[in-house]
């Protein structure tokens, strides 16, 4: 795509973003795939070509660019599609529950909470058998804590690693591949020359909507001939359908080769009601 002002989804989405209609190209995260709603609205791309066109424009200078968020990818398969694993850190068990930890300081005996109480709720250790009655004196309470039902060692922070659910790979966080995610905004450096590029059609917008048309601009249209056309404007309403090139020439008069080229152009592409 060497001129982007020639390009119908690009005309399409900067005319949308320099109207208002929108203020940014927003992402959406999935398991495999992150896409741009908006693009799916106005074009056929899918979530790669959406990316690279947004690149693309971007590079032209058309729209800035903003980290939006961040991936991790499997380092195997590339995935997306993670899912967190947490273990023991001393033997790497999945085996484990959590509780209310309590450590009695006479013998030193560490448990959960529910293994202290009895059933009057006072708390006595089961190892020693004392019973214990202050906080910071004779016990303390670390809060809430895991432990290993394989080895019995208890911790506060499990270890952490990551499971790719398409090929099954383990792998630490810092071994992921990391992605920035952005969202994109209009170029308000570019705003003069844009508008120039695609306002012209902003009047015959507008007066086909007051008498009831519904309008899509810089749309492309398949005529009969397989070929692909884009035409400025394209308006509805029950019983009609327009197709519209606006050619502004300035001091200049419209051509026959013009006119000719618009109708070839219609030819091709002109079914019943057009």
């Amino acid at each position: 795509m060497k001129d982007f002002l020639q390009n119908s989804v690009a005309l399409r989405l900067l005319y949308k973003m320099v109207n208002g209609q929108i203020s940014e190209v927003l992402p959406v995260i999935g398991l495999e795939d992150i896409y741009y709603p908006i693009l799916k609205q106005i074009s056929e791309f899918n979530g790669e070509e959406g990316k690279s066109f947004l690149e693309k424009l971007n590079l032209e200078g058309y729209l800035t660019k903003h980290v939006y968020d961040k991936v991790y990818r499997c380092p195997k398969c590339r995935s997306m599609n993670l899912r967190p694993q947490l273990l023991c850190p001393k033997c790497k068990s999945v085996d484990y529950v959590q509780g209310n930890l309590i450590v009695h300081y006479v013998c030193g005996y560490i448990d959960f909470e529910e293994r202290f109480v009895k059933p009057d709720l006072t708390l006595q250790c089961p190892k020693c058998g004392k019973t214990l009655k202050q906080i910071g004196i004779d016990y303390s309470n670390p809060g809430y804590a895991f432990k290993c039902l394989d080895c019995g060692e208890f911790f506060h922070f499990p270890f952490e690693r990551w499971v790719c659910r398409v090929c099954n790979n383990a792998f630490q966080l810092s071994e992921a591949v990391v992605e920035d995610v952005y969202s994109y905004r209009f170029n308000e450096e570019n705003r003069d020359k844009v508008k120039k590029a695609i306002f012209y059609v902003e009047p015959v917008i507008k007066a086909l909507k007051e008498i009831g048309f519904s309008v899509e601009c810089f749309c492309e249209l398949k005529g009969k001939s397989g070929s692909v056309h884009m035409v400025d404007i394209l308006a509805k309403n029950h019983s009609k359908e327009l197709v519209i090139d606006v050619e502004e020439k300035g001091e200049h008069s419209v051509t026959v080769e013009d006119t000719l080229k618009f109708m070839a152009k219609f030819l091709d592409i002109k079914t019943k009601g057009s």
